[in-house]
């Protein structure tokens, strides 16, 4: 009868061998092997306290029964009563150190209760034990797993998978310790030999985007490519390849998005990798399909309008070429609204190769509003408006829209930004500076470098603060007016600028440590021998001295000094025109972005440089051969030029040039915030009025007081000039 009963208890009948087992049971009751069976059929169908009845009689019957307390910890499990379940597997474990059924029960009860430390307690020393035990091996590893020790997880899950290929809860613990591992190559490998390798290899890709955009996407991607091409897989890896910056894969991978899926999002994709690539025209070309496929869009409009901006030639060509298309054609409808803007506002419709400044920012402005009218909640469309009039000086209305760009509580940090400057350039300071904070989470800077407490303000108790460089070097000069209101302050401060700087910052703040910047693995080295605490961007020092304009330092002699004995240098040198006004000059900026410096093209400086009898004396940094043959040749002035000067590199030395001269006439670039931060008198030449965040909607430079502000627009150059040439003669 035992043996029928068996039978019918491994095949799963198990109420046939209850019955038989009851029987058996009767005819001798203190049977101990019968007891267990009987009990342990009861356990698996789930009638758990009858069981707990045999199972105990089992025991009483035989003390050192191992089998029988482990079914007795699985009918205690099965009641919730965790203690008493433990302390049964832990018996049968006492009388059977290598039972590994109670090993895995009591490995799943400290498990499922996330009992992390029992857990390691009971399997490590036990490898040899387990280790053909495919679950048991699974429990190990996440052991190791909680203990950092991701190697040893990897063995175990690799071990525990190869005894059961099956076991895809155990794939996954293998994928998530390759990754771990950086081994991408062998987590692509076991999810493409699995028996849902599109699932697991989706999964990796999920796991990866979760973290920072890197390579390994790529190789997953391409993967899931083998396996089934698709647009959406195409699209993911034209979006990874943009944003790790390489543009040409990114088109070719958008290119076979388009192709599977013909749709205007492609287009757009395509548009906006074209402008990342400067190559407007194509951008265009983009957008322009864009809209003959889907009607009008408000991205496309906004895209176009940002082409308009940077690239006005592109207008000009774009309204050639839709003379040629049906006039029912939506694009041309387009067009024929954009002459009529043109023609209202006096521009020129009549011909289209003779686009003025005033035209191309109408059209803009148009494509915009137009944006903004199909999609009202279009922020990209609300921010580049605010931005196109901010440029033009229109601060109250461009203010009002980049608040519509950030009313939605996904508003990114680069809107934020943006309506910083908007308000620093009306000065409203306090909250300026706060919005201005979100620099951190552009695509210029995209996140903080360091990761040291942020600096509130406060006292800092003894503890060092580190100042960390930002932008670019006149950025780092203006914001160095800050550097005596941190000392004031009394902190232990180390301050990193660009090695071009750290002789004239240390000889102008003495007292203070400065190290040039270079890789962040050697600044930390050097920090680390600094007991630093705390950190605060340059860039940030404003918000906590500049909060009014009050707060401005108006000390005419500037916060920079220069070497002395090279400025006398160069008074020597300067000295055979000492009859003469010696005036710097620097026409161009190294930077071309909209609606920053005034006009470069040295033909409007003609009168300023032909009618003057001052002496000129070249500042500009950069390849200027061309630019000093021409002012010499057609232009008649005998500018100085020493060559032997580095105008780029050698800050130092330029800045006793500027203190050697009467006077300095500058764009805005580096030259005129260096000569303002010296105390020099300066003429500073801007192209838009109250356009300029950081003069703070003042007809003055509130950062340095020697600075003076010319207004050179597109209309007013004569004028302009004319006042230049009066301040620079007197």
């Amino acid at each position: 009868m035992l043996k029928e009963a068996l039978s019918f208890h491994n095949s799963g009948q198990l109420d046939a061998a209850v019955a038989i087992y009851t029987q058996l049971v009767d005819h001798d009751p203190n049977n101990a092997r019968i007891l267990y069976l009987l009990g342990t059929a009861h356990v698996q169908l789930e009638n758990y306290e009858i069981a707990i009845s045999f199972l105990e009689k089992a025991i009483l019957s035989d003390s050192n029964f191992a089998d029988a307390y482990n079914s007795l910890g699985l009918a205690f499990d099965g009641l919730d009563d965790k203690d008493k379940a433990e302390k049964s597997y832990k018996t049968a474990l006492e009388i059977n150190n290598d039972s590994l059924d109670a090993l895995n029960n009591l490995s799943a009860l400290y498990a499922r209760n996330s009992e992390n430390e029992k857990l390691e307690t009971l399997l490590i020393g036990k490898k040899q034990i387990i280790s053909g035990h495919s679950v048991l091996l699974a429990y190990l590893g996440l052991v190791y797993s909680r203990l950092d020790d991701h190697g040893a997880a990897f063995e175990c899950y690799e071990a525990s998978w190869n005894i059961n290929p099956g076991d895809e809860k155990v794939l996954r613990f293998l994928l998530d310790s390759a990754l771990k591992l950086k081994r991408i190559g062998v987590a692509i490998s076991y999810a493409k030999s699995s028996s849902q390798p599109d699932v697991n290899l989706n999964y990796l890709l999920q796991t990866l985007e979760k973290e920072s955009v890197s390579k390994n996407i790529l190789f997953v991607i391409d993967a899931l490519l083998e396996i089934a091409p698709r647009w959406e897989l195409w699209r993911k890896k034209a979006c990874v390849l943009r944003e790790l910056g390489f543009y040409e894969d990114s088109e070719k991978a958008a290119l076979n998005w388009l192709k599977e899926d013909n749709d205007r999002v492609a287009l757009l994709f395509l548009a906006e990798l074209r402008f990342y690539m400067s190559d407007y025209y194509g951008s265009a070309q983009y957008y322009l399909s864009s809209l003959r496929k889907n009607a009008l869009s408000s991205e496309a409009l906004v895209g176009l309008g940002v082409i308009v901006m940077r690239a006005p030639a592109i207008l000009r060509d774009w309204i050639s070429e839709s003379f040629s298309l049906k006039k029912n054609d939506e694009l041309y409808q387009l067009v024929a609204e954009i002459l009529n803007v043109l023609e209202n506002a006096g521009g020129n419709k009549g011909n289209i190769f003779c686009f003025s400044d005033d035209d191309w920012f109408n059209v803009a402005k148009f494509l915009f509003l137009k944006a903004i009218n199909l999609n009202e909640y279009d922020k990209n469309a609300y921010n580049n408006l605010g931005y196109l009039l901010r440029t033009r000086g229109m601060l109250s209305e461009a203010e009002m829209y980049m608040r519509r760009a950030i009313e939605n509580e996904s508003a990114s940090q680069e809107l934020k930004y943006n309506l910083s400057l908007c308000l620093l350039a009306q000065g409203k300071l306090e909250e300026g500076w706060e919005l201005y904070e979100n620099r951190w989470g552009t695509e210029a800077q995209k996140k903080k470098p360091y990761d040291f407490k942020e600096w509130s303000g406060d006292d800092l108790g003894g503890n060092s603060l580190f100042v960390y460089s930002e932008q670019g070097i006149g950025d780092e000069i203006l914001f160095s007016s800050c550097f005596a209101d941190l000392i004031d302050s009394g902190h232990n401060l180390l301050i990193e600028c660009d090695p071009r700087l750290v002789g004239l910052f240390g000889r102008s703040f003495p007292g203070v440590k400065f190290i040039g910047k270079t890789s962040k693995e050697q600044t930390l080295k050097i920090l680390s021998e600094h007991n630093i605490e705390f950190q605060c961007a340059a860039g940030s020092l404003p918000f906590h001295f500049r909060k009014k304009l009050s707060d401005f330092s108006l000390q005419e002699n500037g916060c920079l000094v220069a070497d002395e004995n090279k400025v006398l240098y160069w008074k020597r040198k300067l000295d055979k025109y000492k009859d003469k006004t010696k005036v710097g000059f620097s026409w161009k900026s190294g930077f071309t972005g909209f609606g920053r410096v005034a006009p470069a093209e040295l033909h409007y400086w003609a009168r300023l440089l032909k009618d003057s009898d001052s002496q000129f004396v070249n500042l500009q940094y950069g390849d200027v051969e061309e630019d000093i043959a021409y002012i010499r040749q057609k232009l008649g002035q005998d500018i100085i030029v020493f060559p032997q000067l580095d105008l780029f590199h050698d800050i130092d030395e330029m800045a006793a040039l500027i203190c050697a001269l009467d006077v300095v006439v500058s764009i805005g670039n580096v030259t005129s915030v260096l000569a303002g931060a010296l105390g020099k008198n300066i003429i500073r030449v801007r192209s838009v009025r109250n356009a300029e965040p950081f003069c703070f909607g003042q007809n003055y430079y509130p950062w340095f007081p020697s600075m003076n502000l010319v207004y050179m627009g597109d209309n007013e150059v004569d004028d302009a000039l004319s006042k230049l040439s009066e301040i620079v003669d007197s």
